[in-house]
Formats: structure tokens, C-alpha cells, sequence
């Protein structure tokens, strides 16, 4: 099954949330759908699930629209809000009430409370939750009919290392059953390791479809970064046609086309100290901050790493 946006566009009165968005969600990927604050995440997503209209433009599940769907819940699981769940109604309940709207079996509501690890507190009010725990009730109803289908926005917020680790494990596995898994986050760090396809917006544009080995790569070089006390004498070692060096902070440089080995023979045969000898690789984190440079809503004042 696939998700396909189609010159998809929102407006809300004379604001373009989501602008000519096109692309194709495929299965066996977990594809991070990544973006500013007010990008047009959320409101894409909703789109998809049919909670809201697209101005023009269209969204589909295997080629219908959400609302064409005949089984919904066992085509499209999602988590959008955790928290729109009756505060007093327990876990368990939920569930069931769900799986009865939907036509999932009851004995179904027992497996996903075990696969979301939440059985101890199945029979408590959802109103105690922590978020934490709201989250895997989240992820538990979004997953309770099976559905080939899962979209998740930002799933690991509220987690703690566990949960986040359950979340990518989680995903990754949906992906390698052949479903299509479309999951938003701000975590650049935890989408790095979970995301193999990545799809960026801005300003409710799309600015990259690419898969995350390759948004990466295009982001920038690997370099070396070198500390040393003595770094004036270090300097004309590493000097060279074919090496750039740049300084970022007293006894630092980052060195590019010269690699680490040979920098560290090199001070070595000269007797100069080394502090530090790092091998520094493009990260989504820099690559996404490069990208969206220009896209941001709301800017804040600190400093971005120059790579």
C-alpha cells in the first residue's frame, strides 16, 4: 500500500499551509517526514486521514481517498494526538470501543496492549497516564487493526530511552513486513537511526524526497578536527594543494582532503602534541538545519554548526 499526494495544497483564509505537495510514501520504509515548526507536517497528515479538505490537490491510501476506505482501521493506523482519549475511560475500554467501530476482533485488543507494553495499566483511567504512557495507548490504537498503513506524529515524544528505542524498533519492523511507515519528529538524532527515506518540507513546499544515506552525503564533506597546544607549528604540516583548513576556536582547525592517519604521522614525526584527532562526518541534524535554513517560522539566536 501506498500514500500518494497529488499537487496537494491548504489554505486557511489567505495562509498556504501545504503548497503543490507531491511525492509517494512506499512500503518497506520508515520514512521520517521532517520540517519546521509550521512547516505543514500535522496538517499533511490530517489530509491524508481525511480530517481535513485539501484546498486543491489530493491524498490516497492504495489509490482512495481515506474516506473511500471500506475498513479503515485495518487499511491506516495513526497516531496524531495521544491525548484524544476519554480521560476517564481505562485503556482496555478504548481499545474495545475501537476495535467494535472498526470490526477488529476483541482478543486483538490483548495483543496490541502487549506489543505497546501497557498491559499492567490496561484496566486503569487514560486520564492518569503519563505522557509517556498515553503515547503507547497511542501507538497501540493506531496498530489495533493490523493495518498496512501506519503514520505516526512525532511517536516518541514523552518516551523515555526505552520507549524511544521500543518506537524505532517498532517501526523498523513495520517497514520490514512491507507496510508503509510515514513517522514525523524533531529528533534529528533518533530519526537518523530509524528513517532509511526521508521527505522534507518547508513552508509547506517540498524541498527534499530522497533516501537518508543520500540527504546526508549531499550535506557536506567529512573533515578532520584537530586541537593541539602547539597548533602554529602544526599548521605548515598539514598545508598543502590539495588540503583546506579552516579555525573555529583557539587551538582548533578543521581540516579537509588530508585524512586522519596521515595527519597524526605527521605530528608524530614532528613531536607535536595532539589533543584531539577527530574523524567528523555530515549528520542529518547539520544537513536538515542547512536545508531548512531559510524556511523557519520562528528562529532562535544561538549559533549553528558551520558544517
Amino acid at each position: 500500500m501506498v500514500i500518494e499526494l497529488s499537487a496537494l495544497s491548504k489554505k486557511y483564509g489567505d495562509k498556504t499551509v501545504v503548497s503543490n505537495l507531491t511525492a509517494v510514501i512506499r512500503p518497506g520504509h520508515v520514512t521520517g517526514f521532517l520540517g519546521p515548526n509550521g512547516a505543514g507536517k500535522s496538517t499533511t497528515m490530517r489530509m491524508v486521514l481525511g480530517l481535513d479538505r485539501p484546498t486543491s490537490g489530493q491524498a490516497t491510501v492504495n489509490g482512495h481517498s481515506y474516506r473511500a476506505l471500506r475498513a479503515p482501521l485495518r487499511e491506516v493506523g495513526a497516531l496524531l494526538n495521544p491525548r484524544s482519549v476519554h480521560p476517564k475511560r481505562t485503556a482496555r475500554a478504548h481499545l474495545r470501543a475501537l476495535a467494535a467501530a472498526g470490526g477488529v476482533p476483541t482478543r486483538r485488543v490483548d495483543e496490541v496492549l502487549e506489543l505497546a507494553g501497557i498491559t499492567g495499566v490496561a484496566d486503569k483511567p487514560a486520564g492518569g497516564f503519563s505522557l509517556g504512557m498515553t503515547q503507547r495507548l497511542g501507538v497501540a490504537s493506531a496498530l489495533l487493526g493490523d493495518p498496512g498503513v501506519v503514520i505516526l506524529d512525532e511517536p516518541v515524544n514523552g518516551l523515555d530511552p526505552d520507549g524511544v528505542l521500543w518506537i524505532r524498533t517498532l517501526t523498523r519492523r513495520l517497514a520490514a513486513e512491507g507496510r508503509t511507515v510515514l513517522v514525523s519528529s524533531h529528533l534529528m538524532s533518533e530519526m537518523s537511526l530509524t528513517a532509511t527515506h526521508l521527505l522534507v518540507i518547508g513552508r509547506g513546499r517540498l524541498l527534499a524526497d530522497t533516501p537518508m544515506a543520500d540527504f546526508i552525503a549531499a550535506s557536506g564533506e567529512t573533515y578532520v578536527r584537530l586541537r593541539s597546544p602547539r597548533l602554529p607549528e602544526l599548521i605548515p604540516l598539514i598545508e598543502g594543494p590539495d588540503t583546506i583548513w579552516s579555525s573555529h576556536q583557539v587551538g582548533e582547525v578543521h581540516v579537509r582532503g588530508l585524512g586522519a592517519a596521515e595527519i597524526g604521522d605527521r605530528a608524530a614525526a614532528a613531536g607535536v602534541p595532539l589533543h584531539e584527532l577527530t574523524v567528523v562526518e555530515p549528520s542529518l541534524e547539520a544537513a536538515f538545519m542547512k536545508l531548512t535554513r531559510n524556511e523557519r517560522d520562528y528562529r532562535a539566536d544561538a549559533q549553528e554548526d558551520p558544517r
